[in-house]
Parts: C-alpha cells; sequence; structure tokens
C-alpha cells in the first residue's frame, strides 16, 4: 500500500512498514494492520514469502536460501517507499 499523490505518483514517507507473515501463512493475515498503518500516513509492504500462502506442498520444496533472498528483496522494496523501516511479523 502505497501512499500518492494527487496525480497518483507514489510518494516516499518517513516510515514505511515492513510487515512478516508467519510460516505457512500470507500477507493477507496482516491487512488489518496494514490498512491503518496506511491510514497514518505510512507506505506498506507486505511480501508472501515463497513455498507459503498456496498449496502446502510448496513449502516442502522450498529452501532457506530463498527466504533470505525473500528478505532482501523486500529490503530493498521498503526502501525506495520510505525512509526508515519499521518491521512487524510473527513466528
Amino acid at each position: 500500500m502505497v501512499q500518492r499523490d494527487s496525480k497518483g505518483k507514489p510518494q516516499r514517507t518517513k516510515y514505511v512498514a515492513l510487515l512478516h507473515h508467519g510460516l505457512s501463512d500470507s500477507p493477507y493475515f496482516y491487512r488489518d494492520i496494514a490498512i491503518a498503518l496506511y491510514k497514518q500516513g505510512m507506505n506498506v509492504v507486505a511480501p508472501r514469502w515463497s513455498g507459503m500462502g498456496s498449496v502446502a506442498t510448496d513449502l516442502f520444496y522450498t529452501k532457506r536460501d530463498e527466504w533470505y533472498r525473500d528478505l532482501r528483496y523486500s529490503k530493498q522494496l521498503a526502501l525506495t517507499y520510505g525512509d526508515k523501516i519499521v518491521i512487524g511479523g510473527m513466528s
């Protein structure tokens, strides 16, 4: 969820929330929290981790290195939308 100006251009915010869901869950878990943070003026990034949020067997074939890649990517993405990252998560 990205704040936008009157022309629809994405706007950076001072803080960007980076919300990571728990094992075998999905970003949908953080929907209400993401909306609340967005309404407070923050941009919000809530990625879906590899192998999660789909069918259970996908998790069986997912390697730890994929999660490290997901974390690095989500951090880079968050920094494009805000100056400082506020991290939230579970598990």
